[in-house]
C-alpha cells in the first residue's frame, strides 16, 4: 500500500541568527513522526532570535525508518562548510531516538536534548499497530521499532537532557494510555533513569516545541549543561 505522507527526499535547511554579527552556535532540530507542516519551524525562530543558527532536518519520517534517516542525516553534516556544522542538537519525539541512536555511532554534538522522546518503548505506538490494519502503511516503518522495548545507554562523548511533558489532570492528557503522559508519549518513556539531567512540563505533545517556557528549558540547558533550578519569569504553559 502506497504511503499517504510526503515522501520528499531528506534535506537540510540552515537559518542563520538574527542579529548584527554572525553565530558560533547552530543547533540541530530534528522533527518526529508527527512531521505537521513547519513543525520545527517555531521552535527554530526563537533559536534565531535568541542569537542562535538553527539546522532543520527534514525527511520522510513516514516512508524511511529513522535509522536510514539518520544514515542520510550523517552524510549531509559532512557535506556542510564548517560554519554551518551544528554545536548542538534537538530531537523532537522520534527525533530523539534518532538522534540519540546516531549520537551513540557518532558523537556529532557535545551537549544534546530529547524532547517527548520514546527513547524507552512507546505505548501509544504499540497499540496503533496493534489495532489499526495497515498501521506500518499509513505512519511508516518505524512505528514497530518504537513500539518495542530498547534499552538505553549514553552516548559516550556527549551530555544529555530529556524533557517530558504531562497533563493537568493526574498528570495525563490521554486516558488510554497508562500514566502520565503528553498525549503521546508517557513520562515514564521519555525520561530513562540513566539520564540525570531531567524535566516534566505541563504540556502536550507538540507543546514541547511550540510553547515559550520548554524553549527556555532547551537553551539553558544547551548553553549551561543543566536545566535551571528556578523556573522564576517562565512561561507556564
Amino acid at each position: 500500500m502506497p504511503s499517504l505522507w510526503n515522501q520528499a527526499p531528506p534535506k537540510l535547511t540552515f537559518l542563520p541568527a538574527r542579529g548584527p554579527s554572525p553565530s558560533s552556535r547552530t543547533v540541530l532540530l530534528i522533527h518526529g513522526l508527527e512531521r505537521f507542516p513547519h513543525t520545527m519551524t517555531l521552535l527554530g525562530w526563537r533559536f534565531q532570535r535568541a542569537g542562535w543558527n538553527a539546522l532543520l532536518f527534514d525527511y520522510p519520517c513516514h516512508t524511511i525508518h529513522f535509522t536510514e534517516a539518520g544514515n542520510h542525516l550523517e552524510v549531509m553534516l559532512k557535506e556542510l562548510p564548517p560554519v554551518q556544522h551544528p554545536t548542538h542538537g534537538i530531537g523532537f519525539s522520534m527525533g530523539g531516538v534518532l538522534l540519540h541512536a546516531l549520537l551513540k555511532k557518532h558523537p556529532i554534538v557535545p551537549r544534546a536534548i530529547y524532547a517527548g522522546s520514546p527513547l524507552l518503548s512507546c505505548q501509544a505506538a504499540e497499540r496503533v499497530a496493534r489495532f489499526l490494519p495497515f498501521a506500518d502503511s499509513i505512519l511508516g516503518p518505524s512505528l514497530k521499532t518504537l513500539a518495542e522495548k530498547r534499552p538505553f545507554s549514553l552516548p559516550a562523548a556527549t551530555e544529555v537532557g530529556v524533557i517530558a511533558g504531562s497533563g493537568i489532570i493526574g498528570g495525563s492528557w490521554n486516558p488510554l494510555l497508562s500514566g502520565a503522559n503528553d498525549g503521546i508519549v508517557r513520562v515514564e518513556e521519555a525520561l530513562p533513569p540513566l539520564v540525570t539531567e531531567q524535566i516534566t512540563v505541563p504540556s502536550i505533545h507538540l507543546g514541547l516545541v511550540m510553547k515559550k517556557k520548554p524553549f527556555q528549558l532547551m537553551e539553558h540547558f544547551l548553553s549551561c549543561g543543566s536545566f535551571p533550578k528556578e523556573e522564576d519569569g517562565m512561561e507556564r504553559l
